[in-house]
């Protein structure tokens, strides 16, 4: 199970890539954009769960060495601006809890 926080980090990192491309989701791409999201804010947590293997255990759909490579074209598309402050990732985690309620 995702913690909460990796969700509102990827949905956040989600939207900047999306922002920064011009890209919307489409049903190719999608899947690869939201794993990569998840992967990289799970790594900015430092959580156990970002060893390779054992991500690509959980998501077998990518190969080790596709994981890298989608890491890599997002990293370079995002332009490697990763940093959300704290006001960023609390005001969108407000958005989202007056949606929910």
């Amino acid at each position: 199970q995702v913690p909460t926080e990796i969700i509102i980090y990827a949905f956040m990192l989600l939207k900047k890539i999306l922002q920064a491309t011009g890209w919307s989701l489409r049903a190719a791409s999608w899947r690869s954009l939201v794993i990569t999201s998840i992967r990289l804010a799970q790594k900015f947590e430092d959580l156990p769960e970002t060893s390779l293997l054992l991500f690509h255990h959980a998501y077998p759909i990518f190969s080790p060495y596709e994981l890298i490579r989608l890491e890599t074209n997002f990293l370079k598309m995002i332009d490697y601006r990763l940093m959300i402050t704290c006001d960023e990732f609390y005001g969108q985690l407000k958005i989202i809890l007056d949606k929910t309620m």
